[in-house]
């Protein structure tokens, strides 16, 4: 089993609410990663973009935290993108594809019903579009980083078990995220939706890693939010697959129906061919 680095996070924000949430979980992976952090900055609304720079906002979260680096930036390896064109979406995707990601980090406003069905979500799209994982901080959740302190809370993460290529993935993303960012004390639950626990996959786990098995029974969406909300979940890692069917079109994904209700950031991570 092999660990690849994570040696470039791609942060993508039109800098509206939830953007200091979503900075401070980039700033802190890439802090504990010494990952290049890129911010591609999407302008949404009718006009010209007006100027910008991420970097006050970074000195702000560096202060907060007591960071000793607060004002020269000095060990922190950050660049800013302006994503131009007259489709924000398009722009920021062709910027992503440029700066070549390890990880994608995305705000999601976590829209749904017929809100979702007319405009859609902008960040499941855009990580569709990459192979690479993607990690999803919903708005008014609670995430791994704390913004006011910069400590970085990963205790346990929920990894939800499908069959044993989608399993044997979502663990080893899980764990290249652990290794990442220092965090390999926490517990790998693996959460099984099936009837009877010989139903489990295979699936080879890292050495040194805390292992607990789960199952329950259910719809599989339902179940995962109930696991994830009953354990205290500080992190989901699913496997997805993208859009198979009608209905994944017009309600998502199971990985994307998780995302808008989890209680905690999501770590979408696409199937390996």
């Amino acid at each position: 089993m092999t660990t690849p680095l994570l040696r470039r996070i791609v942060l993508a924000t039109d800098l509206g609410p939830g953007a200091t949430d979503l900075l401070a979980h980039g700033l802190r992976l890439a802090l504990d990663a010494r990952a290049r952090l890129c911010v591609v900055h999407a302008h949404r609304g009718p006009g010209p973009a007006r100027p910008w720079d991420v970097r006050p906002l970074v000195r702000d979260l560096l202060r907060v935290w007591g960071h000793p680096q607060a004002e020269d930036l000095a060990g922190l390896d950050l660049a800013q993108v302006a994503a131009e064109g007259p489709d924000p979406l398009h722009a920021v995707i062709h910027a992503a594809e440029v700066l070549g990601p390890d990880l994608l980090l995305l705000g999601s406003e976590r829209r749904q019903g017929l809100d979702r069905l007319v405009f859609g979500s902008a960040a499941e799209r855009l990580a569709r579009h990459f192979s690479v994982g993607t990690l999803f901080v919903g708005q008014g959740t609670r995430g791994v980083v704390d913004p006011t302190s910069g400590r970085l809370a990963l205790r346990r993460v929920l990894v939800p078990v499908g069959d044993d290529i989608a399993v044997q993935d979502a663990v080893d993303a899980a764990w290249t995220f652990l290794v990442a960012t220092g965090t390999t004390s926490a517990q790998l639950a693996l959460h099984h939706v099936g009837t009877v626990p010989d139903e489990l996959p295979a699936v080879l786990t890292p050495p040194g890693a805390l292992i607990q098995w789960r199952w329950s029974r259910g719809p599989v969406v339902s179940s995962i939010l109930v696991e994830a909300q009953e354990s205290d979940a500080d992190l989901i890692v699913m496997v997805t697959r993208g859009h198979d069917s009608l209905a994944d079109e017009v309600i998502g994904s199971r990985t994307e129906r998780v995302m808008r209700d989890a209680p905690c950031p999501v770590l979408a991570v696409p199937l390996s061919l």
